[in-house]
């Protein structure tokens, strides 16, 4: 490794980390079934091949192009990649069919599109649509209230498959706006939860927040920083 460290030891690092977040879990859900997402965006092959060793198989990339430059880790069978980050047009190709899960849906357009392409090569995803909970104007995605309405329309698609919801935390130091628009996220995914129950996944919480999310009923965390800081 680049940092003097050999793969062994970056492997260990990374299966303590792991454990510590699964305790943190574990302590705060009450044993709630939660799924941890590695993010591997800016993180080279060799590191992900000791995060594979250390025990982790869902990957997050946040770049349509990285997604397609690790292609070669990617593919092995008992991978599952999802994509996290803002979705462009031109970069479709790189992730419709190649993804376990599409999480960042965030708007009705994004869906059509996403849609086409998957129809133009017979194939099916499951996507997440994103909630803009913290009414931030530089973040994507539909607001709380909106959410179930555009549910509806995107639902109608038929190579999409609706699985659930995700928010970025709001972008501040105060843990109460923060859980604010955590609370939120959790009303929206109730209310379409109601009337879809095949409304499961609740994506929400990253390293520095991820604690606040769990107490907001999150199933599905992204991490980082927590899991690889510092390792290359």
């Amino acid at each position: 490794m680049n940092n003097g460290m050999s793969a062994l030891s970056v492997t260990e690092k990374i299966k303590e980390r792991w454990d510590e977040i699964n305790r943190d879990i574990n302590s705060v859900s009450g044993g709630r079934a939660v799924e941890i997402i590695a993010v591997s965006k800016n993180r080279n092959i060799e590191m992900l091949k000791c995060a594979y060793n250390a025990g982790i198989r869902h990957y997050g990339e946040n770049k349509a192009q990285e997604a397609r430059d690790k292609g070669e880790f990617f593919r092995n069978r008992d991978i599952r990649l999802s994509f996290i980050g803002r979705i462009q047009k031109n970069k479709i190709k790189y992730i419709a069919g190649k993804c376990f899960l599409i999480q960042s849906v965030d708007s009705y357009e994004i869906a059509s599109a996403i849609d086409a392409a998957l129809k133009k090569d017979g194939i099916e995803a499951d996507v997440l649509i994103q909630v803009n909970s913290s009414y931030e104007k530089e973040k994507a995605g539909f607001y709380p209230e909106d959410a179930l309405k555009e549910w509806k329309k995107i639902k109608m698609m038929k190579n999409i498959h609706l699985k659930g919801i995700m928010t970025i935390g709001a972008h501040t130091e105060d843990e109460k706006i923060i859980e604010k628009s955590f609370a939120a996220t959790y009303e929206a995914y109730s209310e379409i939860k109601k009337e879809f129950p095949d409304c499961e996944i609740l994506s929400m919480g990253m390293s520095d927040d991820y604690k606040l999310a769990l107490k907001n009923n999150s199933n599905m965390l992204r991490l980082g920083r927590v899991l690889f800081e510092g390792l290359n």
